[in-house]
């Protein structure tokens, strides 16, 4: 939504946004007369000059404890197999997919959507764990 003539100054900020499964950018333009009564508090002088050492370190903590309850996305790839439209299309109940992964050899983990760990596979009752085995490289 444009706000502010085309040809005012604006602070432009980029970001990358992840919603879901989607991918894509973002841009927020604030018009400088949205941030003049408030310029003198923006200063990087400013910040730091009011900003203590142990101010810093309880934001650190803080901002640590957030991190570690961040969700964070896992897969487990069981393996791969080539198919064309055609044959996906055709894929019914009961049909066999054969995988280029072996039985008795340690499945990738992909965190986020890089590869880290390699893990195994076992039961804990009823339930499917992974245990990891080494760290991807």
């Amino acid at each position: 939504m444009q706000i502010a003539p085309p040809n005012d100054i604006v602070v432009s900020i980029l970001f990358e946004m992840t919603i879901g499964d989607v991918q894509g950018a973002m841009s927020l333009c604030i018009p400088y007369m949205v941030l003049k009564p408030i310029t003198t508090k923006l200063s990087a002088q400013k910040w730091f000059a009011t900003t203590s050492r142990r101010g810093q370190a309880a934001v650190r903590k803080q901002i640590a404890q957030h991190l570690q309850e961040a969700p964070v996305s896992c897969k487990f790839e069981l393996g791969r197999c080539p198919l064309t439209i055609r044959d996906f299309l055709r894929l019914r109940p009961g049909d066999v997919v054969r995988l280029d992964q072996k039985t008795d050899r340690d499945l990738r983990m992909i965190v986020g959507n890089r590869p880290k760990f390699f893990v195994r596979p076992a039961l804990d009752g009823h339930r499917l764990v992974f245990s990891v085995t080494h760290a991807y490289e």
